[in-house]
């Protein structure tokens, strides 16, 4: 298992590295470097500040989550387990599950969260991420739509993705009944046995059906902050556009934002190549040039990359710091069995 997911790593980076050269290619060198070099340190700080703006908010939400749940953790105890998350999915996207596994297992060694509870807040906290994402690739392509004066069939396509989303939002949220379990129908269907692992499925799932109930105060308060943090990631976007120097209509940061998001399905490392290609797209659609839409992409992920190297400097802090907890557990039982005999 382990050495599939290396493998998958390395395709998806050669591959994203590949389209990544041709986007490079096709915009040209020469009119980059010339856009790196117009562009502003106050812009590059700006940048950043949003960037890590992301994290209290997000931080904020999975607090309420586990509140929620019964657990009053400090932001102080989350910000950790968060960071290296983040840093695990940005630069290793195939390595997504086990990244939030470790997030649960860190939640409940700094806060005695159970790992059930920790792992349903987990999940929870990206179902809402997903809601809103999905909205914005939505409002995304209707203004692309609207700025390039799309033929009606594109309209159409818009119209089915509404309506797939509708469905799915009111199947989750209006008509799931939270006593009725899936998961142990499925592990019925295929007679599997009752043990530890199935215990935590099915926990898991009763808490996301919990949570996602329209009569939920705790649903719309994570979906409202879903969208404080959209507002953020699109003044950034704002931002990047604005120093980079170009003439651009307002509302190309909605789309823009969208297409990066769309980017993230791709499962390439820090979205090289995918979110270049998309950006490169949009911009070019828009009459902003392709050689704008690269660098935009390339300013993005030099922000999410800083961001995610905090989160390998917190993954190498807990990592040493669990490793020290667990050789006291073993001292400790090594001195209790010297002491019996």
């Amino acid at each position: 298992m382990f050495m599939k997911k290396i493998f998958l790593f390395i395709i998806s980076l050669v591959l994203g590295v590949f389209i990544f050269g041709l986007v490079v290619k096709k915009a040209g060198i020469g009119e980059l470097v010339e856009i790196f070099k117009s562009f502003s340190g106050w812009g590059w700080c700006l940048v950043l500040f949003f960037t890590f703006l992301v994290v209290p908010i997000s931080l904020w939400r999975w607090k309420i989550i586990l509140k929620g749940q019964g657990y009053n953790v400090s932001l102080g105890k989350l910000r950790n387990p968060f960071l290296i998350s983040y840093s695990l999915n940005y630069l290793i996207p195939s390595a997504f599950l086990g990244s939030e596994f470790f997030r649960g297992y860190l939640i409940k060694k700094n806060s005695s969260v159970p790992f059930a509870k920790g792992l349903a807040s987990i999940v929870i906290d990206k179902i809402a991420d997903l809601l809103v994402g999905a909205i914005m690739v939505i409002i995304g392509l209707f203004v692309l739509l609207c700025l390039i004066s799309a033929p009606f069939y594109l309209w159409i396509v818009l119209g089915i993705l509404i309506l797939i989303y509708v469905i799915i939002f009111s199947i989750l949220c209006l008509n799931v009944s939270p006593t009725r379990s899936i998961v142990k129908k499925v592990l019925k269907l295929f007679g599997t046995k009752e043990n530890k692992k199935n215990k935590v499925m099915v926990e898991v799932e009763q808490e996301v059906l919990g949570f996602f109930n329209w009569k939920e105060k705790r649903m719309w308060q994570g979906i409202g902050i879903g969208f404080l943090k959209v507002t953020v990631l699109l003044t950034r976007c704002w931002i990047i556009i604005f120093f980079l120097g170009k003439q651009f209509n307002f509302f190309i940061i909605f789309p823009v934002l969208g297409s990066s998001v769309l980017s993230l399905i791709f499962f390439f490392p820090a979205s090289i190549g995918s979110n270049d290609a998309l950006q490169a797209m949009v911009f070019g659609s828009l009459g902003v040039g392709a050689d704008a839409g690269t660098a935009f992409a390339i300013f993005l992920r030099g922000a999410n990359v800083f961001l995610a190297f905090i989160g390998l400097i917190a993954l190498f802090h807990s990592g040493f710091r669990l490793f020290k907890i667990k050789m006291s557990e073993k001292l400790d039982n090594m001195a209790i069995n010297n002491n019996k005999e």
